[in-house]
């Protein structure tokens, strides 16, 4: 049997088209594979999960099981120790990986391709709503979107998201309109279009001409104006391209991508916040004093919840504080703020017990990822995601939990086909 990478069904696409969307976590209405909103919400995608599962004949597997059984065993350790048993949470985190291990299992190697199939088509829409809204049509778009939006999003019609340019601030930071898709904020929108531009060059073997894909891409990941976007393209995208790319005028890649570091570094919008996160650097009692103000709480800034953990992490380092009411920072520092930072927080909330295990998985699985696809730079593969997790705590999300478990769930490079 030869799986053919290029043949994608409609039943495919929509199914993984649908657990993106729900990744992106725009609203409330697609929040449902992270934790429970309604039961519209929670029982699309798994009414879906459970169809796939049934089509290509899936067996419930030895290692689904034990990564079952570790989840298990996390909770009854925090229970035991910290008092804190949520059967709603642990559903979810059994729920997620289920997800995952569905598929991986159904479609191996050819879920990268639907993937980047479906960022394409996502990244196409946002690309026109994007342009709309620079004409002139933001608000009117923003008061017929169907789902309301959060602090960064005025509304959201599920594919696109209308952006607030005020965000929650007092201050105008951009004077262009940036582009969500059909994310919560333009930061995480730039790293999941990063990771699909990651998977175009894996699937072309990085041949950038006639590529129209990864020109509409990079195209969509300009329009975020997002320095996490900008960091994995110069950390992530250009070494592997410097590393794997065969062309007969690689001298270019070099040339290009100096001059494109340059402008992109030295644009308005990264420096405005590199000063932003200098700011947020002065020190722990600022920090605290900021927050404690706010009574209704706010998110820590990266390098801000990074210290938050590593605190948290040092307090309780072999099972992690479980709930965030747990936490030695909530306890002891502020009640006002939770970290954003999802790298160090698998250690801090899980402990070493867990924390281990996964970076364990996700190293192997990205090595294996690369072997897959017969390309160099699977520590570049790690470092997006790590890039990822340094930004937004998604460690449990199920794109996220792809690369963390494709080297436990996958055995081969078929893909089962349906009766």
């Amino acid at each position: 049997m030869v799986m053919i990478e290029n043949k994608i069904r409609k039943f495919d696409f929509w199914y993984i088209f649908i657990v993106t969307l729900y990744f992106g976590g725009a609203t409330l209405a697609f929040l449902g594979m992270t934790y429970y909103t309604n039961l519209i919400s929670v029982g699309i995608p798994f009414i879906y999960t459970f169809c796939v599962f049934e089509r290509y004949k899936l067996t419930i597997s030895r290692n689904l099981l034990v990564a079952i059984a570790v989840v298990l065993i996390w909770f009854l350790l925090q229970y035991l120790y910290n008092g804190y048993f949520n059967a709603v949470d642990c559903s979810f985190y059994i729920y997620n990986i289920f997800v995952a291990y569905t598929l991986i299992c159904s479609y191996g190697k050819k879920f990268f391709f639907i993937f980047e199939k479906v960022m394409y088509v996502l990244a196409i829409i946002s690309l026109v709503g994007w342009l709309v809204c620079l004409l002139g049509g933001r608000d009117f778009m923003a008061s017929i979107a169907p789902f309301e939006g959060n602090r960064i999003v005025d509304g959201s019609f599920g594919v696109f998201s209308v952006v607030n340019p005020r965000g929650d601030t007092d201050k105008l930071y951009y004077s262009v309109f940036r582009n969500c898709g059909f994310c919560s904020e333009p930061g995480h929108y730039s790293a999941t279009i990063c990771m699909a531009i990651v998977v175009n060059l894996f699937i072309n073997k990085f041949q950038i001409k006639k590529n129209k894909h990864l020109l509409i891409l990079f195209l969509t990941l300009l329009s975020t104006q997002s320095t996490t976007g900008y960091f994995i393209l110069g950390a992530v995208i250009v070494p592997l391209l410097i590393i794997n790319y065969k062309g007969r005028n690689k001298i270019y890649i070099y040339i290009l991508s100096i001059i494109g570091l340059g402008l992109i570094t030295s644009s308005s919008v990264v420096s405005q916040k590199i000063e932003d996160t200098q700011y947020t650097e002065a020190g722990l009692n600022e920090l605290v004093n900021r927050f404690a103000k706010d009574d209704d709480g706010m998110v820590a800034q990266r390098f801000d919840s990074f210290v938050i953990e590593t605190m948290n992490f040092q307090e309780s380092p072999w099972i992690g504080y479980g709930k965030w009411d747990n936490s030695f920072f909530n306890n002891h520092i502020s009640q006002n703020v939770k970290p954003s930072n999802g790298c160090i927080t698998i250690l801090a909330k899980h402990g070493l017990f867990v924390g281990v295990i996964y970076y364990i998985c996700l190293i192997l699985s990205c090595v294996e990822i690369t072997r897959k696809f017969g390309v160099k730079g699977s520590i570049f593969l790690l470092l997006l995601i790590l890039c990822f997790l340094f930004s937004y705590d998604f460690q449990t999300r199920n794109l996220i939990l792809i690369f963390v478990l494709y080297k436990v769930f996958n055995k081969e490079d078929l893909v089962a086909t349906s009766s």
